[in-house]
């Protein structure tokens, strides 16, 4: 409708109240902004959770950081002197080793009998390791180099 010539500010040219037409934009604009925000609301959640589980796995991850510093920390106090010297291992007197070979009598490995047996360090000595039964392998001259053999080619 027109008022001398122009249009009414509140009517369209076919009639319809501009002020209904803003009313349903507003009510669509308010229902995308609300749709919108439960989508912000949770990425926010899935953020959130992922920063603490980031989180939970640093924790973890400097625990077990801590722990094998510890571990090494042992390990060198137990390489080395307070003064930074390597240590030195006493090595079990021939008799032992002989008496230990004469025990047990055969390769542990092989299980020969008539071959010269000479003791094995598991673990060496330079390594941590002991003069402990545990840790030690009764070989034959043979088997016992072929297994250093093996170590040094790996």
């Amino acid at each position: 409708m027109s008022v001398n010539g122009r249009l009414s500010p509140f009517r369209g040219e076919d009639g319809s109240s501009i002020l209904s037409i803003r009313m349903v934009l507003v009510k669509l604009m308010e229902k995308e902004f609300e749709k919108r925000r439960n989508v912000v609301k949770q990425l926010e959640e899935e953020t959130q959770g992922l920063l603490s589980q980031a989180e939970d796995t640093m924790r973890e991850y400097r625990k077990k950081k801590a722990e094998l510093k510890e571990a090494r920390c042992s390990l060198s106090s137990l390489l080395y002197d307070s003064r930074g010297q390597r240590r030195k291992f006493p090595k079990p007197d021939k008799e032992w080793k002989e008496n230990l070979c004469k025990e047990v009598g055969h390769c542990e490995n092989c299980k020969a009998t008539d071959k010269k047996l000479t003791v094995h360090h598991i673990v060496p000595l330079g390594s941590g390791g002991s003069n402990e039964r545990e840790n030690l392998q009764i070989l034959c001259e043979d088997c016992h180099k072929v297994h250093h053999n093996n170590w040094k080619n790996k």
